[in-house]
């Protein structure tokens, strides 16, 4: 079976020690400053990324801030052009109804002159044929004046009646 040997014993735990002041002396500092410098590379990855994500979250607030801004101004341009488009229609009914106006007020006074006119042509008419009548009534030839005043007279008592 098993059995303890001293000699067998001190030898490994003097092997032992003596590994382990080698590694200690001169392979643990190696360990060690190749751990170090995973752990500092790890560190400024860290950093790095950190710095990437504060970059980033400004970014998407300055883009947010960007946005906001363009729905403002893209509000602002519309809402300027239908107010232009609602003052370009009131200008052209308001110039409409002032044409339709002046037209109207045209037609009246286009409407008056004629309606003179055919009063005058109806009257000088109307002065001829009583002229014609009177002449032949009285069949005494009176001159053109005395004729004229005579019509005019008689229209002027017509006048007066109505």
């Amino acid at each position: 079976m098993l059995k303890f040997e001293p000699g067998l014993a001190i030898w490994t735990i003097i092997s032992f020690l003596g590994l382990l002041f080698l590694l200690w002396k001169f392979a643990w500092p190696r360990i060690l400053s190749a751990l170090e410098e995973r752990e500092e590379r790890i560190r400024k990855s860290i950093d790095e990324a950190e710095k990437a994500k504060e970059e980033a979250e400004r970014m998407i607030a300055e883009t947010k801030e960007m946005l906001g801004k363009a729905k403002k101004e893209a509000v602002g341009i519309v809402k300027q052009g239908t107010e232009k488009a609602e003052k370009v229609r009131e200008d052209l009914i308001a110039k409409a109804s002032e044409d339709a106006k002046t037209l109207v007020e045209k037609t009246k006074i286009e409407l008056e002159r004629e309606r003179e006119k055919a009063i005058g042509d109806l009257k000088k008419r109307t002065i001829d044929l009583s002229v014609a009548v009177a002449a032949k009534i009285i069949s005494s030839s009176l001159t053109p004046e005395q004729q004229t005043g005579i019509a005019r007279r008689a229209i002027k008592d017509m006048e007066s009646g109505l």
